[in-house]
C-alpha cells in the first residue's frame, strides 16, 4: 500500500466553533478566529498532519500585529512546514530535519516580502509516545496531565518569558509588565534562531496543547489546565474558545477586576491533541 498523508489547515481563519476530528488514534481539534475588537484579517494560521510512519505534527503560527503581512508571514510558516514534512513522509528523512529546513524556508519568504512582515510559530510533533517542540517566539506547547498539572511548556521568546524563567517575575506580573507584548525571536528575522526542545515522554491521558498568545494572554496556565483535564478534547476546545473570546470581549461575569485590567484583544488561535481511548499511550 502507497505511504499515506493526511493535513489539515487554517489560514485567516473565521471559526464560530473548533473543528473536532480523528486522526491516526488521536482526538483532535482545531479552533482559529480573528480578534472581536478589529475588522482586519485574522493573521494566525494553523496546521496538522499525520505522517505515513504516523507521527503528528500540530503547528500554529501568530503573523506579529502590527507589522504588514502578518497573515502572509504566518502562511509561510505552516505552509512551509507542512510541505516539508509531507515530503519526508514514506520516506527515511528525518521529520525533524524536515521541519528546521521549513521555518528556515519560511524566514527567508518572510524577509523576500521586504515590508518587515513576521510571525512567530511553534509545532508539536508526536510519534510512538514521545513530543518534541520547536518554536520561534512566544507562541508556545504545553502537555496537560490528567490531574490537570502541566507536565510541559514552552518558554516564550520575550523579556517577559525569560524574567519568568528567571524566577524573576510570576504569570501574573507579566501579564502587567510593559514589555508582555514584545517578542524578542521571530519568522521574518535575519537573527531568527530555532528552539529544538528536547524529547518528552507522554503519560496515559495527556494532552498536547499548541496556541498562539491570543490563548495565554487571556487565560491562565492555571485556567486553562483547568478547562482541559476535566473535559473530552471537543469540549475543552469550544470551552476555552468561549471562554476567551467572552473575556475579551469584556462578557466574561467570572472575571476580576485585576484580570479584566489585563486581557488584551488578539486573534486567537490552537490545537489539542489526545490519544483516543483505544490508543493510551502507556
Amino acid at each position: 500500500m502507497a505511504p499515506t498523508f493526511e493535513r489539515q489547515a487554517i489560514y485567516q481563519g473565521e471559526s464560530v466553533t473548533p473543528t473536532a476530528f480523528c486522526a491516526g488514534g488521536f482526538d483532535l481539534s482545531m479552533f482559529s478566529t480573528r480578534s472581536p475588537a478589529k475588522s482586519t484579517v485574522n493573521e494566525d494560521a494553523a496546521g496538522y498532519a499525520v505522517t505515513s510512519d504516523e507521527t503528528h505534527v500540530l503547528v500554529v503560527a501568530d503573523g506579529v500585529g502590527g507589522s504588514p503581512s502578518g497573515e502572509d508571514a504566518a502562511r509561510f510558516a505552516v505552509d512551509q512546514i507542512l510541505a516539508r514534512v509531507e515530503e519526508a513522509s514514506g520516506r527515511d528523512t528525518a521529520v525533524r530535519e524536515q521541519i528546521l529546513r521549513g521555518l528556515d524556508e519560511a524566514n527567508l519568504a518572510t524577509l523576500s516580502l521586504e515590508v518587515g512582515a513576521a510571525s512567530t510559530v511553534v509545532c508539536a510533533t508526536i510519534r510512538s509516545g514521545q513530543l518534541r517542540c520547536y518554536h520561534v517566539g512566544d507562541s508556545k506547547a504545553f502537555v496537560i496531565g490528567p490531574q490537570g498539572q502541566i507536565r510541559y511548556e514552552t518558554l516564550s521568546h520575550s523579556p517577559t518569558g525569560y524574567l519568568i524563567r528567571a524566577g524573576l517575575l510570576d504569570e501574573d506580573g507579566a501579564r502587567c509588565h510593559e514589555g508582555t507584548h514584545v517578542v524578542s525571536n521571530v519568522v521574518g528575522s535575519k537573527l531568527m534562531t530555532i528552539e529544538i526542545g528536547r524529547k518528552f515522554e507522554l503519560s496515559a491521558r495527556d494532552t498536547v496543547l499548541v496556541a498562539t498568545d491570543g490563548l495565554t494572554d487571556n487565560l491562565s496556565t492555571k485556567e486553562i489546565a483547568e478547562i482541559v483535564h476535566k473535559r473530552s478534547v471537543a469540549d475543552a476546545a469550544l470551552e476555552l474558545a468561549e471562554r476567551t473570546r467572552a473575556r475579551m470581549s469584556d462578557t466574561d461575569a467570572s472575571q476580576s477586576d485585576e484580570l479584566r485590567k489585563s486581557t488584551h484583544p488578539d486573534d486567537l488561535t490552537f490545537i489539542l491533541s489526545r490519544a483516543t481511548a483505544d490508543n493510551v499511550i502507556r
